[in-house]
């Protein structure tokens, strides 16, 4: 287990490196350095124990099928029940998020920044206090309330909400409605027809 010190540098790391240095491929670079440190970084290091993360994700969420990618019912399936009974949160909704955001990758981290299973932003972490957005059950618990405080606040309409997930209520405010990005309309869409795949399945409706 990391200690408070290793795991506030290793957020340091992540949101100065992925931020500062974005590569022009959107490619997310991972290595341990030589303090057992996990890094990540936009720029390709000059070592050969690296992986690359975030292009993986990218390639999946462009090139799928969102009517026929496997569904998984049972990874977090605690968590995110648990998130869902306490923010009253249609929990197949809440999978379809996280599905949509990270594909069930709790060390998944944007090329802007966004960490964890629900892709928080920093800031947006910072807001509710979350300590280790890395943490599976911490991130569901931080993004599902950020989420359902979005829902609340758009007066339940789901697809303002989601919009406003994605790109930001500014964004939302702006257009008075969903904004016209390709991207933010591409993430509702996939967000309901897995929504709906999920409450189909076993165990996945509302808590």
């Amino acid at each position: 287990m990391s200690s408070p010190t290793n795991t506030t540098a290793l957020i340091l790391i992540i949101v100065a490196m992925c931020v500062a240095a974005p590569s022009a491929s959107g490619q997310i670079y991972k290595f341990v350095d030589e303090n057992g440190i996990i890094n990540y970084t936009g720029t390709k290091p000059n070592r050969d124990d690296y992986v690359v993360v975030a292009c993986q994700l990218c390639r999946k969420s462009r090139a799928a099928d969102y009517r026929r990618v496997p569904l998984d019912t049972e990874r977090f399936a605690a968590e995110v029940n648990q998130a869902a009974r306490t923010h009253n949160l249609d929990a197949a909704l809440l999978r379809a998020v996280i599905h949509v955001e990270s594909w069930f990758d709790p060390a998944a981290v944007s090329r802007v920044g966004a960490q964890g299973l629900m892709q928080l932003m920093p800031d947006t972490g910072k807001q509710y206090g979350i300590r280790n957005p890395f943490d599976a059950a911490e991130n569901i618990a931080v993004g599902s309330q950020h989420l359902k405080e979005l829902i609340d606040q758009y007066g339940g309409d789901e697809r303002l909400a989601l919009a406003a997930y994605n790109a930001g209520a500014g964004a939302v405010r702006k257009y008075k409605g969903v904004p016209p990005y390709r991207e933010t309309r591409d993430y509702i869409d996939r967000v309901s027809i897995l929504r709906d795949r999920y409450a189909s399945a076993r165990g996945q409706g509302a808590p």
